[in-house]
Formats: structure tokens, C-alpha cells, sequence
């Protein structure tokens, strides 16, 4: 759970839910099998609803990991920038990593959240403005 007071969310959660997404077995091969099916039987045209979820699923999976990774790095844990950076939790397993490395990573992964926060601060105003532009 991160240290946030108003926010209560659990990296493995998160991480659990990206690989029913799109791991191995997930929604998103469920999906390419439908699909797959579909077309061989001439019927893909009954799935035409169902062709944004693709992207979703492969928009998702990713972000999913990368919110858990930024609540790993609130919470203090130490792998929380290699995550980020793109390892999985069982490529960091049983790793003896050097500390200024995990510290470089971490401090890495830590401005990039703040920038990213800081976008997404300026994003809500920019789409503020455009609202009451739009009612004045």
C-alpha cells in the first residue's frame, strides 16, 4: 500500500491485474483467439465492437505496471526504479544489485514522476480553461 493518505493501492494488485491483461493466457489472447475464430467462421463483423478493447488491452497492461511501479517508489522499495525502467519483478528476483545503482535508478525514476505529475497538473488546468472558455 503506498504511504499517500488518500490513495490505497497495491503494486501486486496492480501488477496482477496487467498480467490477466495481457500475459500469457490473458484477455488479450482470449481476444486475438475471438477474432481469429471469428474471421475463419466469416463472422468478424459481430466482433466489431469488441475491436477497441484490443487497444485498450495493450494500453492498459503497461500502464498498470508502471502505476504500480510509481507506488512501489512511494512506498520505499529499493527495485521500485528498475521497474520502472522496464525489468519485471522476476528479473530483479534473487539479484544482488549494488546500492548506487538501485539509488541511481530510484532518483532516476523519482524525477521522472514529478515531471510526469507536473504535466498531469498542467493537463487538468490547460483542460480547465477550455471549459469555461467554452461556457463564457
Amino acid at each position: 500500500m503506498t504511504g499517500k493518505p488518500n490513495r490505497l493501492v497495491n503494486p501486486k494488485d496492480l501488477e496482477q491485474l496487467a498480467k490477466l491483461l495481457d500475459g500469457r493466457g490473458g484477455l488479450s489472447d482470449k481476444l486475438d483467439e475471438a477474432f481469429t475464430r471469428a474471421s475463419s467462421l466469416g463472422v468478424s463483423g459481430k466482433l466489431s465492437s469488441l475491436r477497441p478493447m484490443r487497444t485498450w488491452v495493450s494500453d492498459t497492461g503497461p500502464e498498470l505496471r508502471k502505476k504500480a511501479a510509481y507506488a512501489r517508489l512511494e512506498d520505499g522499495d529499493p527495485l521500485a526504479g528498475l521497474l520502472l525502467a522496464g525489468f519485471t519483478p522476476e528479473q530483479l528476483k534473487n539479484k544482488n544489485l549494488p546500492p548506487d545503482l538501485l539509488l541511481v535508478a530510484n532518483a532516476a525514476a523519482a524525477n521522472e514522476g514529478a515531471g510526469q505529475r507536473l504535466a498531469e497538473e498542467e493537463e487538468r488546468r490547460d483542460s480547465r480553461r477550455l471549459a469555461r472558455a467554452r461556457a463564457g
